[in-house]
């Protein structure tokens, strides 16, 4: 019986280590709101429905963590991109989108260091490619992107 005891404990604490882990991650994409008014709402946004198109293609488990992780880190780079451009009121220049288009490498620097899921860095480095190549940071096209 005490065996039994001590494996509860464990799952306990496992399982509010994971959700603690998880509103951690929350809490840090909701800094971008602070900078980046318009990602305000935009993240959870968009892992609710990563999450979805996820689950729909059989993913589960770890894979489906990853994917919502990854989804509300997407675009955490933007810290790195001066309030001058997130904030600009009208459409950016030539210089300025050049400058916005760095984020997703800015995001994967600042995880880089981090003992994340693979998909996780996936996301956050080539969320922004497109299918025809004309996408960013990277011009990946087609079965390129992971």
């Amino acid at each position: 019986m005490p065996q039994l005891a001590t494996a509860l404990e464990s799952a306990e604490l496992a399982e509010h280590g994971r959700r603690t882990h998880k509103a951690t991650i929350a809490a840090l994409s909701k800094s971008m709101e602070a900078k980046d008014f318009y990602t305000g709402g935009h993240t959870e946004r968009v892992a609710e429905v990563a999450v979805a198109i996820a689950r729909r293609l059989g993913y589960h488990g770890a894979d489906l963590e990853a994917v919502e992780v990854g989804a509300l880190l997407h675009d955490i780079g933007k810290i790195g991109i001066p309030e001058r451009i997130l904030q600009k009121p009208g459409p950016l220049d030539d210089e300025e989108w050049a400058i916005m288009k760095e984020h997703p490498v800015i995001s994967d620097y600042i995880l880089s260091d981090i003992d994340l899921h693979p998909f996780v860095q996936q996301i956050v480095r080539w969320s922004h490619e497109r299918i025809d190549g004309k996408g960013y940071p990277d011009g990946l096209a087609g079965d390129e992107i992971p």
